[in-house]
This record gives structure tokens, sequence and C-alpha cells, in this order.
């Protein structure tokens, strides 16, 4: 049985103010079910035959760090270059999987439930998997205005094995030992990551857990740049790997995501900091305010958006591959605030319109669904009170309303 009852930890149940986007384009997707209702997992070989193809508009756009010299697929701890004081340590052992050489946190129940679905969590830009748990004073500058237990503990009190990738978003500066070329200090002090250096790391994690779990689907979800980073992944696991996912995806859930622009790049970001990752992974994302496809977005969404939803119940194929699915149908919802009523947003990065995706179950928050924990550099002064600097942008992940 498919496990993807912790689709409704991420949208609010009946009577709830959350409402579904565009409800038309729902037309044949079954509801999640409490027991996980679905077809069983495939066998492996199950995948369809003859060779993976890929149509020839979702080739690579951009180019991607070499996985065995990307300075962020490593568990070590990341130390200043000039001082050798430490930077950071993780802040948990890492992942054991077997073929997987980066960092990533591994969150297990008592008992597993070897019939759901495995989880992968992935982050968001200048983040880390600790952005799945309760607010942990210790990991979140000494403050938390509350501690409510988040996605990942839910999931594994369900009986779910997860996975939380980890990008080491702060190995992206020059001044880290053994890092990358990025100035900190002036060109991108967020330490934001383009798509170059977060997918590679995304697409081991995803191959190297259909490899050491033959007989398990599994499930994505992301948070704002993790969630192009989770579809670009899969677009190379086929098109450039040769591998076939889609007869093991179960559910890909994507909160507050960039799908189609990002307000960074209606402010400049893309020209004015175009030598760093910062200003690189704007121009990818492209515009909130007035969309129109980047060439990266168009290797990943297709003409007209055809491939936004590969193997959904509307699109019977993957990147051109018309046999991709294998009789699979994945289950794919979008969460993220609702725009304002004057057409500004609350959202400090995306909108409905650049989060929501053809083909999937698109659920709009309220305006007051934000994440009220402090969770992710939380400002004392007022407006924010105690709040993360980005709380809106987090309530996809990390409302209470959004895993409801």
């Amino acid at each position: 049985m498919r496990a993807t009852f912790f689709l409704a930890l991420l949208v609010l149940g009946c009577g709830s103010p959350a409402r579904e986007r565009n409800p038309a384009k729902l037309d044949g997707v079954a509801a999640p079910t409490p027991d996980g209702g679905g077809p069983a997992p495939l066998a492996d070989g199950a995948a369809p035959s003859g060779p993976v193809v890929c149509a020839a508009d979702a080739a690579d756009a951009i180019s991607y760090l070499a996985l065995d010299k990307h300075p962020g697929c490593t568990t070590a701890d990341s130390v200043d270059a000039t001082t050798g004081k430490l930077v950071r340590a993780l802040e948990y052992t890492p992942a054991s999987i077997p073929g997987y050489r980066c960092a990533a946190k591994e969150l297990r129940p008592a008992v597993e439930d070897t019939k759901k679905a495995i989880v992968l969590l992935i982050h968001g830009n200048s983040d880390r998997p600790v952005s799945w748990e309760r607010c942990d004073p210790g990991t979140n500058g000494g403050a938390c205005l509350q501690t409510d237990e988040m996605l990942a503990e839910k999931l594994v009190a369900l009986g779910h094995r997860v996975y939380a990738v980890d990008m080491r978003y702060e190995r992206v500066c020059a001044s880290v030992k053994d890092g990358y070329s990025e100035d900190c200090k002036t060109d991108n002090p967020g330490r934001n990551m383009a798509h170059k250096w977060g997918v590679p790391i995304v697409q081991h994690l995803i191959r190297s857990v259909l490899d050491a779990f033959p007989g398990r689907r599994i499930s994505l979800v992301g948070h704002s740049f993790g969630v192009t980073a989770i579809r670009d992944a899969l677009r190379r696991l086929q098109c450039v790997d040769k591998v076939n996912p889609w007869p093991r995806l179960d559910a890909l859930v994507f909160a507050a995501g960039g799908n189609h622009g990002v307000s960074t790049f209606d402010g400049g970001y893309c020209t004015k900091y175009a030598s760093s990752m910062r200003g690189q992974v704007t121009c990818e994302m492209g515009s909130r305010q007035s969309y129109t496809p980047t060439a990266f977005g168009k290797a990943l969404s297709g003409p007209g958006g055809q491939h936004e939803t590969p193997c959904s119940a509307t699109t019977r194929s993957a990147f051109g591959w018309a046999t991709a699915c294998g009789g699979n149908t994945v289950r794919y919802r979008t969460i993220v605030m609702q725009d304002k009523a004057d057409g500004t947003y609350k959202d400090e990065f995306v909108s409905e319109a650049s989060a929501a995706l053809k083909g999937a179950t698109n659920v709009v928050l309220t305006l007051t669904d934000y994440d009220t924990s402090g969770y992710f550099f939380p400002q004392k002064d007022a407006p924010f009170n105690g709040l993360g600097l980005f709380h809106n942008h987090f309530g996809g992940h990390r409302s209470l309303a959004s895993f409801k």
C-alpha cells in the first residue's frame, strides 16, 4: 500500500480556510487516504523496458558542479580558511546511506512501517535540515517562540523513515577551508546557493536512496529553493544519468516554491550580483511580477508547462518519454500563502502564480498562516517581535495550517 497519509499533514482539513487555487486541474487525481491506499510498490525491474529517453527541450540549460569536486558534498566540519576557527559543525550524526557521499540527517521511528514511502526533505536556500524540525534554541540563535513538533517529527511518528538533505550552504564562501569562491562579505552575504550547487547533491541523494532501498517507494518534500532543486534533480536523473525514478515515486510536495519567478529578480539581483550564486539563482528563477520562462525554467517545465508534473494524473509522460511512468501516478501538491487582495504579496519571495504547477493540487494558505516558532534568524524588534526573518515564506512548511 502506498503511504500518502503524510500529505494530510501539509494541507488543512475539512472546514479550514485553506483553498485549492485551481480545482479544475484536479480532475482524476485520487485523494490521499489514511491507510496509504494506492497501488503496491513496483517490484524491482518493473520499470518500463527500453532505453531512457529525454526530449531535446529538457536538456541542461546551465552547468553543474561535479560531485567528486563539490565543496558542499562533505560531512566534514567547516572551518575558517585563515584562522582555523570552527564555522559550522554538523548538528547531527550524518546518515549512512550506501553509496551516498554528501551530508544528510536520518530520522527513524522506533518501529518503521516499511510499507510506507521513505520521505526525503529538501531545504531551501541558506538553510539546514533543522528547517523541518521543532525550533531548537541551540541551533536557532538561542531563541524560539514555540517548540511544537514540525513535519519531520510528525512523519517519524507516523512510521516513516526520513532523510533530510544538507546542502552545506556555509561552504559557498571562499573564507571557508575547502570552500567555494564566493565573497560572503560583499557579493553573497546570505550564502545563497544556485542550482549548480544544490541540484547535484539532491540528485545524488535521490539516486542513492532508490538504489539502497530497491523495494521501496520514495516521496519528496521541498521548501523554496528546494522545490526547483527537486524538480531539476529528477529531470537530470532521467535526462543525464539515464535513470528512471518515476515508477518509484509516491508523492512530491512543494512548499513556497519559485516555479514561475521570485521577488529577488524584480529587485535586480540578477544583474547586481551576476558574478555570484546570489545573482545566478535569481537569473535562473525569473520574475515573480511578470514571469517569462528563463533558459533554466524552459528546460524544467517545457513548452507551455508540459513537463511541469511528469507522470501525474494529467501528464502521462516524463520529459518527452511516453512510457516512463510504468503505470505509476505521482501525486503532486504545491502549498503557498495567498496573495493580498490588492494584488501584492505577503510571502517575501513567491506568489500563488509562481508556486502553482499544472497538474498539481495547488493549495493556498491564508495570510495568517505563517511560521510562529521564531525559526530562521529571529528578529527581536517590532514588527517581528521574535518571529523569524522570513516567517511568511516559511509558513509553507512550518505553519500549523500547513500540516494539519
